[in-house]
């Protein structure tokens, strides 16, 4: 998933939000969905928390969102 673009982290990171409340569940369990979809530190390989991204940059946009 080495080409992925900025708009297409959001729409994981909104989509992570919207399936997995994390006002409806505590951080364990958002934090392991987050982690299972690639977004706990997105430049970790596939299965293992991450997209395998070449750029830690993007994680400051699933960050961000995460904040929002």
């Amino acid at each position: 998933m080495a080409d992925i673009t900025e708009a297409e982290i959001r729409d994981l990171t909104r989509q992570l939000v919207a399936d997995v409340s994390p006002d409806d569940v505590d951080q364990f369990e958002f934090r392991g969905a987050q982690f299972d979809r690639g977004l706990a530190l997105v430049q970790f390989p596939v299965g293992l928390g991450g997209l395998g991204l070449s750029s830690r940059r993007m994680q400051t946009v699933v960050d961000a969102e995460l904040r929002a």
